[in-house]
């Protein structure tokens, strides 16, 4: 075998160094190309996450404010923190690994007549929005949409206020800080919608003559209802009435849901509303029942309870 032969083999075989060079250039070419791609699909992954939690607060909204009374539903109240023991808002917070993600929420509230001729509102149309900061950029908000019609054939209340003369603040420095009853008695004030008093005149029903009313309730946070204060219809829309609260001064502490409903003559129901207050009118009422017993290395105290709503801890001396 010739030595020219083994040489033409040597070159056959494998690569050269220039054609590695080329091959690997390529690759890296192609490599740098699809960077891009795996970058936008995390992203895209990312973002629908993102998008899917958004869903889920609108979602969680939406439940939330069907269960309330038709009156209490306003852009107002729903974009107050602290409405509603604060399930509402204009943002929720996610915790994630890398931190926390906040998510803002609007809401948008139209209301609708029941036509051109009654402007009672027959129903509203509210709108929830949730969005959200990048990244990923960029990003489609959360938007749900729900129709809340009134349900109820009676008179409408516009307006619910209790102890609006007899407010404080927990924390004066504070403005937005919560709003404590502190004086007793508690006024207690509803305003019925002026087309719906006709349906409260006196009606008489064979020897029996009735009118509509105005019927406030208060109910404890340790589930005390007490007796219905009703209002009877004489004239005008504006219905006052007071409400004491029990027990001596302190005695009486604690949450308080006071719910304000008014009837036609006949007795048909309309809306409800409802405002939570606390009541701070002196400090708790005192412990009864104090006994203890002593060991060798401790000591054991018993007593009864303070019967106010809302202590918060014991302090042993």
């Amino acid at each position: 075998m010739s030595r020219h032969y083994w040489q033409a083999c040597d070159r056959g075989a494998g690569f050269s160094f220039v054609e590695l060079l080329v091959t690997i250039i390529i690759a890296g070419i192609a490599f740098a190309a699809m960077v891009p791609v795996f970058v936008q699909a995390q992203q895209a992954t990312a973002g629908d996450k993102a998008r899917s939690v958004a869903l889920q607060v609108a979602q969680d909204r939406v439940e939330k404010l069907r269960q309330l009374d038709f009156e209490l539903i306003t852009p107002e109240n729903l974009s107050d923190n602290n409405f509603y023991f604060g399930e509402f808002g204009t943002t929720w917070t996610e915790e994630t690994e890398n931190g926390e993600r906040v998510f803002n929420v609007s809401y948008d509230v139209t209301e609708s007549p029941v036509s051109d001729i009654d402007s009672r509102i027959a129903y509203k149309v509210v709108t929830v929005t949730v969005s959200w900061d990048g990244p990923p950029y960029p990003h489609k908000d959360a938007v749900l949409t729900t129709m809340i019609y009134r349900q109820y054939s009676g008179p409408a209340l516009i307006d619910f206020t209790v102890a609006d003369s007899n407010l404080t603040l927990s924390n004066p420095l504070d403005p937005s800080s919560e709003q404590l009853i502190v004086n007793s008695p508690v006024n207690l004030q509803a305003i019925v919608n002026s087309a719906d008093l006709d349906s409260m005149r006196p009606r008489t029903v064979g020897a029996t003559t009735r009118a509509g009313r105005v019927d406030f309730t208060v109910t404890s946070n340790t589930g005390t209802t007490y007796p219905t204060i009703s209002v009877p219809f004489t004239a005008g829309n504006v219905f006052n009435a007071q409400w004491t609260v029990p027990g001596m001064a302190g005695a009486g502490g604690g949450y308080y849901t006071f719910k304000a409903i008014a009837y036609t003559a006949i007795g048909s129901p309309g809306n409800s509303w409802q405002l939570i207050y606390r009541i701070e009118t002196g400090p708790p009422s005192p412990v009864t029942a104090v006994s203890g017993s002593a060991g060798l290395t401790s000591a054991t105290l018993t007593w009864d309870a303070s019967t106010t709503g809302d202590v918060d801890h014991y302090l042993v001396k």
